[in-house]
C-alpha cells in the first residue's frame, strides 16, 4: 500500500513538478546525506559516482530524485 500511494505522489508532483536546475555534485551529496546511514542499518554501502564534469547541472526536481532514490532502497 506504501508503495502505491508514494507512486500517487510522484505521479501528482510530475504534473506539478518542481523543475529546477541543480548542480549534479550538489544533488548526489543531498542523496548522500539522507540515505547513507538508513543504507548502513541493512548492513549495505551507499556508492554514488558520477563521471560528469565539476559544475555540471541537470534540470530536475529534486525532491522526487529524492523519494525516487528512497523507493529503490527500500
Amino acid at each position: 500500500i506504501d508503495n502505491v500511494l508514494d507512486y500517487a505522489r510522484l505521479e501528482k508532483r510530475r504534473k506539478d513538478g518542481d523543475v529546477k536546475p541543480v548542480g549534479v555534485c550538489d544533488l548526489l551529496d543531498q542523496l548522500r546525506q539522507t540515505w547513507t546511514d538508513r543504507v548502513a542499518r541493512d548492513g549495505k554501502e551507499l556508492v554514488l559516482i558520477s563521471t560528469l564534469p565539476p559544475g555540471c547541472e541537470v534540470a530536475t526536481d529534486a525532491g522526487m530524485v529524492q523519494q525516487i532514490v528512497g523507493n529503490l532502497i527500500d
